[in-house]
């Protein structure tokens, strides 16, 4: 008998739904058939944070970070719980409806509440809470209350493995080290990346192909050094000051491409499309496709971020799109990222404008690269390459940690009722 496996997350950015959907990739691919694994894949309908997040993107980004940061105090994730019941009342009725043998949440707000939700209808299914981020992350994904922690946790790196060991005391068999799957239009694009023997005039030849596909790429010259503008589906406004100082730069009109793409902030997007009428070099999109991320990332010499959630990080990587040029990131959840890509020699962070321009034009070959950059630029493909293969493999092992978690399906659903 299948196990049934819910899969709940909630659609707030930061990867949480796109490390749902990699996980449901691979327990597709390892059990085609469903024989071992029946998928319930569930998104929380709450607005309320959603629409917090969108607050935070406009206003006051400071404020999300101190929200996150509350999570590592004791009362922190208490009052979280408590001031979300709309959450608890969706996470029972969730368990309610998939009747799940096995719970694995992507968000530490939701995990919480689907502790508290088992513990109120008395049910027995593990809880397993993944972790999207990299580096050490908020108490909240293990809280210091054992009412609301995960049976497991499901991290994607080492240093946030070593994190919850060390420093939240997380036993170290409740620990699963996994990975990541990109999507197939970023595997693909991978693929041709890897293959190229010259992968410079493979970018170009991308640049050739995607502005006969893509009516925004008029302005763009392909045998050009291209730079995009990256940012999820909110944050790339936060590269602005980049964007301006390199249009400013009238030399730069006919020597690099300017690829901004602007997510879902479309007054950002029609504040970009007024630039471009005067900018030669200035191509602007909206919300994109996977498809055409994929291709907009992988033609690309270098990427600037406004943000750098984990899902886009390991997309980066797939296609080889890099060294990572850091400008803005998330308070938060992305806190511990100019760190991790630092130490990894995947990119920099850089936050002062005239500085973070000196390093892209060095990074584009524009300028010659200095004692940041060279060593970046050094193996950059062949690090990404590695990194990607690595984490590819863990990702795969994740049916054989569930069913360690689960090892044998009972006739009934362990949502059955602990005894009195």
């Amino acid at each position: 008998m299948a196990r049934r496996v819910l899969l709940a997350t909630m659609n707030v950015g930061g990867g949480h739904t796109a490390l749902m959907e990699s996980f449901a990739r691979v327990l597709r691919e390892a059990d085609p058939a469903s024989e071992r694994f029946s998928l319930h894949p569930l998104e929380s309908r709450d607005s309320a944070i959603s629409g917090f997040y969108a607050f935070c993107v406009k206003y006051f980004a400071p404020l999300q970070g101190w929200i996150y940061s509350a999570g590592d105090l004791r009362p922190g994730a208490w009052l979280s719980t408590r001031s979300s019941p709309q959450l608890l009342a969706e996470a029972k009725e969730m368990l309610s409806s998939a009747r799940p043998d096995l719970i694995i949440c992507t968000h530490f707000l939701l995990s919480m509440q689907m502790a508290r939700a088992k513990a109120e209808l008395g049910l027995e299914a593990p809880l397993v809470a993944a972790i999207p981020d990299y580096g050490p992350t908020t108490r909240a994904f293990f809280p210091h209350a054992r009412s609301l922690q995960g049976d497991h946790v499901i991290v994607m790196s080492d240093e946030t493995q070593l994190d919850l060991m060390e420093v939240k005391a997380c036993a170290p068999e409740r620990i699963h080290l996994s990975g990541f799957l990109t999507r197939e239009p970023f595997a693909q694009v991978g693929r041709r990346m890897s293959a190229a023997a010259d992968l410079r005039a493979e970018r170009v030849a991308l640049r050739e192909e995607a502005r006969r596909r893509m009516p925004e790429l008029a302005p763009l010259a392909p045998e050009r050094p291209t730079v995009v503008f990256l940012g999820g589906s909110a944050w790339t406004l936060k590269t602005a000051p980049v964007i301006e100082a390199l249009l400013a730069r009238a030399e730069l009109q006919e020597r690099l491409n300017l690829v901004v793409v602007c997510g879902k902030d479309a007054d950002f997007a029609a504040r970009m499309r007024e630039r471009a009428r005067d900018a030669r070099n200035l191509s602007v999109f909206g919300f994109v496709s996977g498809e055409q991320m994929a291709t907009l990332m992988g033609m690309a010499d270098a990427p600037v971020l406004g943000s750098l959630a984990p899902a886009s990080m390991q997309e980066l990587l797939e296609v080889q799109c890099g060294p990572m040029m850091l400008f803005h990131f998330i308070p938060g959840s992305e806190t511990p990222h100019p760190g991790f890509i630092a130490r990894n020699g995947l990119g920099l962070y850089e936050p002062e404008t005239e500085r973070m321009v000196q390093c892209v034009l060095e990074t584009v070959g524009l300028e010659t690269p200095g004692h940041r950059v060279r060593p970046l630029l050094e193996g950059f493909s062949a690090l990404a390459r590695s990194i990607r293969s690595e984490s590819r493999r863990r990702a795969y092992e994740l049916p054989a940690f569930l069913e360690d978690v689960v090892p044998l399906p009972s006739g009934e659903s362990t949502l059955r009722r602990r005894s009195a």
